[in-house]
């Protein structure tokens, strides 16, 4: 067979000789398409086939997307003395199925490569397709080579090399790949770092978007076959599609995380949305249809085209609205597709500065580190902006603690000129039994005692005033005292605010806030009536909840609510039975877990509202009080999942019970209306509107009763 094979083959031989230390033979092979896979070896070397055999034109032939076998066939004569050995070369890693039969002793010996079958069954074990060609001084033999593809593009960079090339060749890739590895591992802990610090999801989308581009090229090298999955040949093979894919999917998600598209420009960003979940789809059945591999690699480039076209055209449009981040994404994108078209440009032979063996790398690993310092000065922004903010904050607070200052002096005033009227008042009833006692002294001297008594009672009216005056006093300062320091508040809540608007000078309403270990607890609550009365039951309420809460450590909503009520009760035991029923309190209580953000929520009577992407969420209380009640059931306890920057309301009824001067209520409606307006406003804006809207409804009415809103943000 061997004899009949030299008789057929009528090609001059590549020599061999001492100076050879590596050489192109592209265009010294003859190759031959079996586009059905139907030949055997022993058909290849039959005359009727060697005849079909054509000379290559190119140094690197190049076939399209085939799913084909290509047989090659070349001599080799060793014109050398000495019996160093040769290795002959195909150096393009992602080659399905490769067959190097070699002449021996009159017959072929057969040598395997390529992805198709296990890492194992290679003759070298490198991430190329080498094999040694056992050709020794003086000899002259002739080569075949089966390739076979299934679906992808067939290239063969064939060369002849001596072992001292291949391991220099191999040094100098070694270098350039693990300096080129080596930045896209530092790239990824950098930004790791970044998102770790401020919790922003473009940074991890970023690290996805590298570690994909990092698998895609170690696997175009054949390293991922060699060191990942050697014996999971079928995963090697459908690899290199699906990684591209799913990474130029991530880049256009993470272009509208970082370009903000969706408030830019909506319809653009439902256009990439679509983009981002049809590429996932597209490349996804290639993980489990074998036989999806040659379509998705054929098509494939069609979708990584569209997803280019896709990002250049958001690009240019956050170019034109001068946003910041856009000028980084077209350098890189720039990048990304010279180095596309080096490798088109390199395996359609066309030399000059496409012969470059790294340039996809080099595009790959510019685009990455454009992006990594575009991601970087963002960092910095980031961090000044958050700087920033706060500063703003504090002078909110500073503000926002002046303006309480002058409303406190405003209301002083407003309480001593009330007082200062009624000592007038009291002065001149005063002046009006003096006139009389000295009527009555001129004309009635017996009446003297009766003159005395007149004294006597005008002192006790006197000071039984001013008594009055000075418990009110420390009633309100008592009640503030007691109220919960809303440094709680500005500790575990983004943003907060309490609008507490007495209709007296003290509230039967009142908000409380407690932390028991992984808990944070609060209440707005309003006690039955409103001045001194409401304020008695409001300190009660505060002083139970501190001891279920505070003491007894019970953080459970309907359990906190239950044991209230059985403190509440026994308290009013004294209190005539006809009036035990009227005497109670209205309460919404919640309790977030700080670790995992569950909220828990029970309610008497009143409820709460959780404002989330403009939707407002209403949970209902239970329709029972804090006292006494004739049907009385445990209080449930609701659970609800929050999420970051979830707004909840908790109130009281004064606000929405408020008549205007046509005697109508502001009713709940107008309420939530109100809130869905301004929740997405800066909270110290929102407690403005709310204090403007309320006295503008108001007009001259009157108050009718405590008002307490509280808003807090997770």
């Amino acid at each position: 067979m061997l004899l009949i094979s030299n008789f057929v083959l009528a090609q001059s031989s590549v020599l061999i000789d001492t100076n050879l230390t590596e050489q192109k033979i592209g265009k010294s092979i003859f190759y031959l398409e079996d586009l059905q896979k139907e030949f055997s070896f022993d058909d290849i070397l039959s005359e009727q086939v060697q005849a079909k055999f054509v000379k290559s034109e190119k140094e690197a032939p190049f076939f399209d997307y085939q799913n084909a076998t290509f047989w090659l066939k070349f001599k080799l004569k060793n014109i050398t003395t000495n019996n160093k050995q040769f290795y002959l070369l195909i150096d393009y890693p992602l080659l399905y199925k490769i067959r190097l039969f070699k002449p021996v002793n009159n017959r072929y010996s057969i040598s395997y490569s390529g992805d198709g079958y296990p890492f194992d069954k290679r003759e070298i074990k490198t991430s190329t397709n080498l094999f040694e060609l056992n050709l020794q001084a003086g000899e002259q033999k002739t080569y075949y080579v089966s390739v076979e593809s299934d679906g992808d593009v067939v290239n063969l960079p064939i060369s002849i090399l001596t072992k001292e090339k291949m391991i220099e060749n191999q040094s100098k890739t070694d270098v350039f790949l693990g300096f080129f590895y080596g930045i896209l591992i530092l790239i990824i802990v950098i930004n790791l770092f970044y998102y770790f610090n401020l919790r922003d999801k473009a940074y991890l989308t970023y690290v996805a978007y590298v570690t994909l581009l990092g698998l895609f090229i170690f696997t175009r090298d054949g390293y991922a076959f060699q060191f990942l999955w050697s014996d999971f040949p079928v995963w090697s093979n459908i690899s290199v599609p699906f990684l591209s894919l799913t990474a130029g999917a991530v880049i256009l998600y993470m272009m509208m995380q970082v370009l903000e598209i969706k408030r830019n420009t909506p319809i653009l960003h439902s256009v990439v949305r679509v983009s981002v979940l049809a590429l996932f789809l597209f490349v996804l059945p290639v993980l489990f249809i074998r036989a999806y591999y040659p379509f998705i690699v054929k098509f494939g480039n069609i979708l990584a085209i569209y997803g280019i076209i896709i990002s250049l055209i958001v690009i240019i449009i956050s170019l034109r609205r001068k946003l910041f981040f856009a000028k980084y994404f077209i350098a890189a994108r720039l990048f990304l597709i010279f180095g596309a078209f080096s490798v088109i440009m390199k395996n359609a032979g066309i030399g000059g500065i496409f012969e470059f063996e790294h340039s996809m790398k080099l595009g790959i690993g510019m685009e990455v580190v454009i992006l990594a310092y575009g991601l970087s000065v963002r960092f910095q922004k980031l961090l000044q902006k958050s700087k920033q903010d706060a500063i703003d904050n504090l002078q909110k607070i500073n503000e926002l603690t002046k303006f309480s200052k002058i409303r406190l002096e405003e209301q002083v005033q407003q309480r001593t000129a009330e007082l200062q009227s009624r000592n007038d008042e009291l002065k001149a009833a005063n002046t009006e039994i003096f006139q009389q006692k000295e009527e009555i002294q001129t004309t009635v001297d017996n009446l003297e005692t009766a003159s005395e008594k007149i004294l006597l009672q005008k002192s006790e009216l006197e000071s039984n005033h001013k008594h009055i005056t000075d418990s009110l006093a420390a009633a309100k300062r008592i009640q503030k005292a007691v109220l919960s320091n809303q440094k709680l508040f500005e500790t575990h809540f983004n943003n907060y605010f309490i609008y507490f608007k007495p209709r007296d000078v003290v509230s039967g309403d009142f908000y409380w806030i407690k932390k028991v270990e992984a808990h944070l607890v609060f209440a707005a609550a309003d006690s039955t009536g409103h001045g001194i009365p409401g304020a008695f039951l409001s300190l009660l309420g505060i002083s139970f909840l501190n001891e279920i809460v505070g003491r007894e450590h019970i953080t459970e909503t309907g359990q906190v609510l239950n044991h209230l009520r059985k403190h509440m009760k026994a308290a009013l035991e004294k209190v005539d039975t006809e009036k035990q029923a009227a005497e109670g309190l209205d309460i919404a209580l919640c309790a977030i877990d700080l670790a995992t953000l569950e909220l828990q929520f029970s309610g008497a009577y009143n409820p709460i509202y959780i404002i989330r992407n403009r939707h407002l969420i209403h949970l209902k209380g239970n329709r029972q009080p804090i006292g006494y009640y004739r049907k009385e059931h445990p209080f449930v306890t609701q659970r609800f999942q929050l999420e970051k920057n979830d707004i909840i309301y908790l109130f009281s009824d004064g606000y929405i019970d408020q008549f205007d001067w046509r005697n109508e209520k502001f009713k709940t409606r107008r309420f939530k209306q109100l809130l869905l307006r301004i929740h997405d406003k800066d909270f110290a804006e929102q407690k403005e509107i709310i204090d403007k809207t309320f006295h503008t409804w108001k007009g001259e009415i009157q108050q009718v009763d405590d008002v307490l809103l509280m808003a807090v943000q997770v």
